[in-house]
């Protein structure tokens, strides 16, 4: 009967101790997750924020018309090429996503009607990555990473020390 209960209460030093460090990692998880589950709309919402108000009209500009501005536009950084076009983003502005040799990315903002560029950013460099890093890794890089990781294992061990306990 004794050493039940010397297991009980190690398990219990460990569910207090374990779920002490795991529970600081969580909360930042899963506020910065709470964050990027409206990425989308908070993205749009500082987009439009940004650039002025487009006027809407009848018809949008084709993608080729809308392509050759950007290259043109673009020229003096001519190792970027267009890799993507995000047209679900806002149907008023087209956000175009350039992407260089050596895999960095710039999104470039379009007035979907007239192809007035509105401007650019790096994708590496917006509020979203940011908080993508922080929750993926704790803006620690691969490191990071690991911490989550066993943090999520630890989560797993707090449950069985939580039905020992």
């Amino acid at each position: 009967m004794n050493i039940i209960r010397k297991i009980r209460d190690l398990a219990f030093s460990l569910h207090r101790y374990i779920g002490l460090v795991v529970g600081i990692i969580l909360v930042i998880v899963g506020l910065t997750g709470s964050l990027l589950v409206f990425q989308k709309e908070i993205d749009a919402a500082l987009v439009k924020q940004r650039f002025e108000r487009v006027i809407p009209q009848e018809q949008t500009l084709s993608l080729d018309a809308v392509a050759n501005n950007i290259t043109q536009t673009y020229t003096n950084q001519p190792d970027y090429q267009i890799a993507q076009f995000d047209l679900h983003f806002d149907p008023d502005i087209y956000r175009v996503r350039l992407r260089n040799s050596e895999d960095k990315d710039l999104e470039v903002f379009v007035n979907s009607y007239t192809g007035q560029i509105f401007g650019d950013r790096p994708r590496d460099t917006t509020f979203f990555s940011r908080v993508y890093e922080l929750h993926y890794g704790l803006l620690a890089g691969e490191i990071g990473f690991i911490i989550v990781g066993i943090a999520a294992l630890f989560m797993c061990l707090l449950t069985v020390t939580g039905l020992i306990s």
